[in-house]
């Protein structure tokens, strides 16, 4: 399983229904990351806590949780 923040590809319909700032790799626009409030942001950061309790219990390999909790700390500003 992955927890990743929503990102929205061009020509998809996360792209056409929600807004975020947009991200370039050189010239070419790749799309964006979802702006997100408080609560989904509190959703986030109860569903990683959850697959970090699980994944010790079914022994599975957990990676990039760092990432996803500093993206916490950041999207709260």
């Amino acid at each position: 399983m992955q927890v990743r923040w929503l990102f929205g590809h061009p020509y998809t319909e996360i792209h056409d229904s929600y807004q975020g700032e947009e991200i370039k790799l050189g010239p070419f626009y790749i799309g964006f990351c979802m702006e997100t409030n408080s609560s989904q942001i509190d959703l986030n950061e109860r569903a990683s806590e959850m697959v970090e309790r699980y994944g010790r219990i079914k022994h599975c390999k957990l990676e990039g949780l760092g990432s996803i909790r500093s993206d916490f700390f950041a999207a709260r500003g």
